[in-house]
């Protein structure tokens, strides 16, 4: 939940999107953004603006585009971008699953806590967003 207000203030729209749509100015703009982020200064933004692709992109069948899609991410360039971004999900489900199931176990357990029930809650709610937030950190230092 505390991921969706960084998405909608800090994702920008693709450049593949916006220039179908005709905004090539934002398109270049979110590519520079996106060069500088990698690191890359070198890398060459400019593309050809040609209607008929945007055409071909929209009338090829979506398992095709799939499958393509698929290939570039566990492809030679992209494939320890992949694995840390896949490691780091399965870290986050580990452990926001394994604070949302044992915390209460352990927190009403008679010898261990006397906490009242809200507090137990707020506890492990702060306690899952801390796990988050240590998540998204471990994601971008990949």
């Amino acid at each position: 939940l505390p991921l969706i207000p960084a998405v909608l203030f800090f994702l920008e729209e693709s450049p593949v999107v916006l220039a179908a749509k005709g905004d090539h100015e934002r398109a270049r703009k979110v590519l520079k953004d996106m060069r500088e982020l990698n690191g890359r200064p070198d890398v060459d933004i400019d593309y050809a603006r040609e209607p008929q692709a945007a055409a071909a992109t929209a009338a090829a069948p979506a398992l095709q585009t799939f499958w393509s899609s698929l290939k570039v991410m566990v492809g030679r360039e992209l494939i320890g971008s992949t694995v840390a971004l896949v490691l780091a999900a399965l870290m986050l489900h580990v452990l926001f699953s394994g604070n949302q199931y044992a915390f209460p176990l352990i927190a009403t357990n008679d010898g261990i806590s006397t906490m009242a029930a809200g507090t137990q809650s707020l506890i492990n709610g702060v306690a899952g967003m801390g796990v988050h937030l240590l998540v998204v950190a471990a994601v971008f230092v990949v």
